[in-house]
């Protein structure tokens, strides 16, 4: 009897332990899951702290960038967007009124009867190009507006204005002449209708335009009333951020093809062309122009291959030549271009 109380005192002690011990982990999970809150709210609070330093810090970083970049370029600099890229030589004088190198430009000066077409359906197929076909020497015109205000006239000095008198003007930035003929080139040779009816603001043309390479193929500009130099000059000035493609043929088989045609040109006057040419070319230096022989480039696409990769293309090639007007007038419709044609310093 004694021994079976004993037994039921060591069960109830037992169930009080066990009660007992059940309660503890109990009390322990309560502590555990508020120590667990506790650093969850901390972790969270931590994390809210940090973030917003880290946005003031950046606000304060954007600010400072901003005032940095306000104080190293103010309004009046010769920052060049393209020194990397395109035209690292350009001369850039930036104004209110002008930034004559944001956009870039191509051209393809040439001989009549000369490939000159081919060059221009050719280089058309590279990404970012906008090329127009000829102008009747409209970029000529322009140097004799431009001419005519030029910086050697004692009335029209660069940053000089007169206060008063029959000349008065106030004073003119330098080299913000450059937009006026730039703003020629643009306007004759715009983007497709469709996709100007298509914008919805100014500044979608403007980042439209600042990504594309404008440009145009002439054939006229050697036979105009200025030498090779005053050529030079004016577009170092006013297409600064310009690469030129001179292509150029024999005289006489200039001479045979244009009379093929019903062209009348003596073969002097195709060889006064040819020089002219080749002296701009030559003044322009290799970083600005490339000089090409039609009897070279029509048999091996090579050369235009080089010419592609000196523009800064990558992965882009040319299969074979295109031919327009060969025999006459005809037109080659085929595509020879292949590969990514990556430009390099392309947004």
């Amino acid at each position: 009897m004694m021994k079976t109380n004993y037994a039921k005192d060591e069960e109830e002690i037992d169930a009080f332990v066990g009660k007992r011990e059940h309660l503890t982990q109990i009390e322990s999970k309560k502590k555990y899951f508020l120590l667990g809150a506790t650093f969850i709210y901390i972790f969270v609070f931590a994390v809210i702290m940090i973030s917003f330093i880290w946005y003031g810090n950046l606000h304060n970083m954007m600010n400072t960038t901003k005032q940095q970049e306000d104080f190293q370029y103010p309004l009046f600099n010769s920052f060049n967007p393209h020194q990397n890229s395109w035209c690292p030589y350009a001369e850039c004088n930036n104004s209110p009124l002008c930034k004559p190198c944001n956009q870039r430009f191509l051209f393809i000066l040439s001989p009549g009867r000369a490939g000159s077409t081919s060059l221009l359906t050719t280089f058309n197929l590279l990404p970012y190009v906008r090329l127009s076909g000829e102008n009747n020497d409209a970029i000529f015109h322009a140097y004799e507006i431009m001419h005519a205000l030029d910086q050697k006239q004692k009335n029209f000095q660069y940053d000089e204005g007169n206060e008063d008198g029959p000349w008065m003007h106030n004073a003119i930035p330098k080299q913000s002449l450059a937009c006026t003929s730039q703003k020629i080139m643009s306007t004759i040779n715009p983007p497709k209708h469709e996709f100007l009816t298509d914008l919805s603001n100014e500044r979608e043309l403007k980042t439209h335009e600042d990504d594309t390479i404008i440009g145009a193929k002439m054939i006229r500009l050697q036979s105009s009333e200025w030498d090779a130099q005053h050529a030079v000059s004016y577009f170092k000035e006013h297409f600064p951020c310009a690469k030129f493609i001179v292509n150029s043929r024999d005289p006489k088989a200039i001479q045979s093809s244009r009379i093929k045609v019903g062209w009348k040109q003596d073969l002097p006057s195709i060889k006064q062309e040819y020089q002219f040419l080749k002296r701009f070319a030559k003044l322009m230096g290799d970083d600005r122009a490339v000089f090409l022989k039609m009897e070279e480039w029509s048999n091996d696409v090579s050369n235009l291959n080089d010419v592609i990769e000196w523009l800064g293309y990558e992965d882009c090639k040319l299969s074979h030549v295109q031919h327009q007007n060969f025999d006459g007038y005809g037109k080659d419709t085929s595509n020879p271009l292949s590969g990514e044609c990556r430009l390099r310093g392309a947004s």
